[in-house]
């Protein structure tokens, strides 16, 4: 079989964010509290930023794809709290604009020429993106594939040959191809009016894919590869510029005192049970009621309550239930150290 193509991401707080949240879940000595959050751009853009116009990229003619166009659109998905977050100059009418005030698509930062064109086109911000680079690769490489050692000769009932059932099958090393696409966009966001460069970032893409012989599902085209390797270049550059909304997952604990076998014990364990599938609000009843129970005071009880006042956006209360988790302990706790950490980070970042 041809081997998967895999799309890599780097920079940005995206990589971060899905590293700690997959360290979060492998970590957790139960399930997880899961959560969609809205975060900001990654570029700390002010949040007055709403108009916008996305210029024409300046690319080399040798560069075809029109990628001005594919983060315009991107960025006109952008959608908070179910309504546009941008409002998206039409292209038409940049065009239209470009040329009457002789504005050089390759440089857009002159403060006067951005004040004039943001006055023309009634846009906060003017977008640049310009392709860097936007190569294909191949490199012969060695690969594990699965080979057919043993056959069994078939035919027909009219003695014509059908082809032959493999009886025996191992690994071995195959001389492939491997195939790398590379892209690279560069992305600025210029304040009309006062013609600063608020925003500025270099975006690579990679997507590859191991072609061998004898594989049975057919190989992207070359521009193919090179266009799944430019959407994650253009993803990155959306998360860039605007506001997401992501997933986010807490640890939750589920070990329990030895020999507690008290209703508060019920209580608990039901909620994980709820936890488990992804209905906290019960979950979290559930913790609150084996919290005033007898022998209910234990650090799992009192560290997911503290999840639970995260996910209200109740920080303060989050870090004194954490802290109370961990005073309960006997020896140190890392879903619970890791849990003070982040909402400490929280309300130092001026969250409530």
């Amino acid at each position: 079989m041809s081997g998967p193509v895999f799309m890599r991401r780097t920079g940005l707080r995206v990589l971060a964010l899905a590293v700690a949240a997959a360290l979060a879940a492998g970590c957790a000595s139960g399930p997880v509290a899961r959560s969609v959050e809205l975060f900001p751009a990654d570029a700390g853009i002010p949040a007055s930023i709403r108009t916008i116009a996305v210029l024409p990229s300046p690319s080399p003619e040798r560069f075809a794809p029109d990628v001005a166009g594919e983060l315009e659109v991107a960025l006109a998905a952008v959608r908070v709290a179910g309504r546009p977050y941008f409002q998206v100059v039409d292209r038409r009418q940049i065009g239209h604009v470009l040329r009457e005030i002789r504005l050089s698509e390759s440089g857009h930062t002159d403060p006067a020429q951005a004040a004039r064109a943001g006055q023309l086109l009634g846009a906060q911000a003017l977008v640049q993106v310009q392709i860097v680079q936007h190569d294909l690769r191949a490199q012969p490489v060695l690969a594990q594939r699965l080979v057919c050692v043993q056959r069994e000769p078939r035919s027909d009932r009219r003695a014509q040959p059908v082809p032959d059932r493999c009886l025996k099958t191992e690994w071995q090393p195959t001389r492939c191809t491997l195939q790398t696409a590379h892209v690279q966009l560069r992305v600025r966001l210029v304040e009309t009016s006062s013609g600063r460069v608020v925003a500025a970032h270099d975006l690579p893409g990679l997507a590859e894919q191991t072609v061998c012989p004898g594989d049975t599902v057919v190989a992207l085209h070359g521009h193919e590869l090179l266009q799944r390797a430019r959407a994650q270049a253009v993803q990155d550059a959306r998360l860039a510029l605007a506001p997401s909304y992501r997933p986010v997952y807490r640890p939750l604990l589920s070990a329990w005192p030895a020999g507690n076998a008290t209703a508060a014990r019920q209580s608990h364990e039901r909620a994980l049970a709820f936890a488990a599938v992804g209905s906290m609000e019960p979950a979290c009843a559930l913790w609150g009621d084996a919290l005033q129970q007898a022998e209910g005071r234990t650090p799992a009880t009192l560290h997911n309550l503290g999840v639970c006042a995260e996910l209200d956006g109740r920080l303060q209360q989050a870090l004194s239930l954490h802290r109370q988790a961990e005073r309960q302990l006997t020896a140190p706790d890392r879903t619970i150290a890791q849990a003070i950490a982040r909402v400490t980070a929280a309300l130092s970042a001026g969250q409530p």
